[in-house]
């Protein structure tokens, strides 16, 4: 998927942006139902649709031309759990369910894995919003209620016949289950907290 791509609802005039373990899969289905799609710029400087990736929107992002007369939408996660995950879901369920690895990852495990992967890799990922902060904001921890903060949600077919609320209470692409406050010391949380400021801004989440 290009680096490049946006995805937007032409119908409700709006572009969504889903960092990555911020319940994605959940929020691909949901903004699915409300025409979201991914657009990629061409090389003739036209718009296409990237119709390979319709059922998943995607992590990356950039402001879609206009974007200033559109409303955006952005999910979050208390960035410790976020990077967590990611350490949980990636770098230890790939060791402990494809490559047989059955020991418990180390406190130093994780040092490495940001070290390794998050401080190289993950800024492509993260919350830059050099042009505008989002109109709306969607806490993995708080889902359906500040779903409902947006009209077209909230008012949809979707949200009153009640399968909206029973997505957001499902729990898909789950990861392994460990304790983050063996992991990540104060040390590591302020690491985090610099590198992710704005994250913790937008979701008001605590230090």
């Amino acid at each position: 998927m290009t680096q490049d791509s946006f995805a937007v609802s032409e119908k409700f005039n709006s572009f969504v942006w889903f960092p990555p373990r911020s319940s994605t899969h959940t929020f691909s289905w949901i903004f699915g139902h409300y025409n979201f799609k991914i657009y990629y710029p061409s090389d003739d400087g036209g718009i296409e649709v990237l119709d390979s990736y319709s059922n998943h929107l995607g992590h990356f992002f950039c402001y879609p031309p206009n974007h200033e007369n559109m409303t955006f939408i952005c999910t979050t996660r208390n960035p410790y759990e976020r990077i967590f995950s990611m350490f949980k879901f990636g770098r230890y369920n790939f060791r402990r369910i494809r490559l047989g690895f059955a020991s418990v990852p180390t406190k130093e495990d994780f040092e490495k894995f940001y070290t390794d992967f998050v401080e190289k890799h993950l800024k492509s990922y993260k919350p830059i919003f050099n042009h505008r902060r989002p109109d709306y904001v969607i806490r993995n921890e708080n889902m359906f209620e500040d779903l409902l903060k947006i009209p077209f949600v909230r008012d949809s077919k979707l949200n009153t016949c009640g399968i909206l609320e029973e997505m957001c209470q499902s729990k898909l692409n789950s990861s392994p289950q460990l304790d983050l406050n063996q992991y990540i010391d104060e040390r590591m949380k302020n690491i985090i907290y610099e590198e992710f400021k704005e994250e913790f801004e937008i979701g008001n989440y605590q230090k």
